[in-house]
């Protein structure tokens, strides 16, 4: 019998994970990208395209960008709803940049009457 306390958070001794060992072992393998990690290096690949008859090498991202703009200039109403809803999403997205800019200039000078204030009515440590 083992003089080992067992109960809440005191598992038994031999139960317990070993040192070095993983408590999810078959868990994502180190190295291993994320969905969002994937999609991004791939949108960042590099691709041919001909543009005013020339040719020209631009990104994934950049191309679908293109392609879905011509498509809306073209007639494509849900082409053009999509690309819409993006210029709005980075507008919104911009002015909560700078609210947030807004926002944390006007706590720093709180901040600097706050310290004008307790300075005058505090006395001066010695």
């Amino acid at each position: 019998m083992s003089s080992h306390k067992v109960g809440y958070k005191n598992p038994p001794v031999n139960t317990r994970f070993k040192a070095g060992q993983s408590g999810n072992p078959k868990g994502r393998p180190k190295g291993g990208k994320n969905f969002s990690t994937l999609i991004q290096e791939e949108l960042n690949n590099k691709v041919n395209i001909q543009e005013s008859g020339k040719a020209r090498r631009i990104t994934k991202r950049e191309a679908l960008i293109k392609r879905l703009s011509q498509k809306g200039l073209d007639g494509d109403l849900k082409a053009a709803q999509l690309i819409i809803q993006m210029v709005r999403d980075m507008e919104e997205k911009e002015e909560i940049r700078d609210a947030m800019r807004v926002q944390q200039h006007a706590g720093q000078e709180d901040m600097e009457i706050l310290d004008r204030f307790l300075g005058a009515c505090l006395p001066k440590a010695y």
